[in-house]
């Protein structure tokens, strides 16, 4: 028999090291994570390597991942592999039975904008076989239009916390999702929604509506990202300008103390810089009329973090908060660029 002490040195530093490491290894694959833009179409949008470079700029070890049609990838003259950007094409993934029935039956309108509507719900679709494919959770996902300011895996321990098994989103009101940034657990909880989805095929309505009904029959699987601070919602009733409420003010504000920020579901990116030109007049100031904040409440301030980035703030009563993302519907996405 051999005992403990007879086993030499090395080897003792071993047995005890080797629990350590697979501690170290397994938080390590816990807390790996994805941020994933999706553009269907043609070709792609010209500020979306703005909106690439900046998640980057931010987040320097993260796979970064963009899924578009290879005609489009083809067509662009930008240098992807510049910021360590990962390529997957539309027609790489194998289209799921899911897919394939929401392409068949959908009603959503496909010659507005080249079939927006209808790409706006199918990147979902995208999205699930991505990531069942890639075998991937921890998925953040992106619009094009959409400037990050935060190091996604510092905050990703809040995300594991409060958002475990389910989707985290960007809702302006209680019947509308703006999934500008969204949080997404694993493949199971997106294959909900997906399936959800299927169920609405011929309902004509758009990913924004869906998503909301979605989590109101299934608030398990679903729920907000903080827009607000708590303070402005007890100081003034959560209340859009065509009259929108909501029961649970709460939902709005959770956790942002945990975050050490507040998200953008587009009122505020709208106000800092206007809406998208083709909706109408493009200036600052514009206050979406279905958000239940007023964001001319606020204070808007620029600060350097200690790596000389600009980082964008929202004050209100002199205390101020980080603006973790700015959906920026104007898409002039230069102007916001930490750089």
């Amino acid at each position: 028999m051999i005992t403990f002490r007879a086993i030499p040195t090395y080897k003792k530093f071993i047995i005890f090291i080797f629990p350590f490491f697979l501690f170290l290894l397994l938080q390590l694959h816990a807390y790996n994570y994805s941020i994933v833009f999706v553009h269907i179409g043609k070709t792609l949008p010209n500020y979306l390597p703005t909106a690439l470079e900046q998640a980057r700029l931010f987040n320097k070890n993260a796979d970064i991942i963009l899924i578009a049609n290879q005609e489009a990838i083809k067509k662009t003259p930008y240098n992807f592999s510049r910021y360590t950007i990962s390529i997957v094409t539309c027609e790489s993934l194998q289209k799921t039975q899911e897919h394939l029935y929401f392409l068949r039956h959908s009603t959503l309108n496909r010659s507005f904008r080249e079939g927006f509507w209808l790409h706006a719900t199918e990147r979902f679709y995208y999205l699930h076989e991505f990531m069942e494919q890639y075998q991937k959770k921890h998925v953040f996902h992106l619009e094009s239009d959409n400037m990050l300011y935060a190091n996604l895996q510092k905050i990703l321990p809040v995300f594991t916390t409060h958002y475990t098994e389910k989707i985290g989103a960007t809702f302006d009101n209680d019947a509308r999702c703006i999934p500008g940034f969204m949080y997404i657990s694993g493949v199971g909880v997106l294959y909900d929604l997906i399936s959800f989805m299927l169920q609405k095929t011929e309902s004509a309505y758009n990913d924004m509506r869906i998503i909301s009904l979605f989590k109101n029959e299934f608030p398990e699987h679903i729920k907000q990202l903080p827009i607000t601070c708590k303070q402005y919602a007890k100081d003034r009733q959560l209340k859009s300008k065509k009259n929108h409420c909501t029961k649970n003010p709460k939902h709005y504000y959770q956790h942002y103390d945990e975050f050490e920020g507040i998200f953008d579901a587009a009122a505020l990116g709208q106000y800092l810089g206007g809406q998208d030109p083709r909706n109408g007049p493009c200036q600052p100031g514009f206050i979406n009329e279905s958000c239940l904040f007023d964001p001319s409440h606020f204070s808007f301030i620029w600060q350097k973090d200690r790596h000389e980035r600009n980082v964008p703030y929202l004050v209100y009563k002199n205390k101020k908060y980080k603006i973790i993302n700015l959906h920026i519907h104007s898409k002039k996405l230069a102007l916001y660029s930490s750089l």
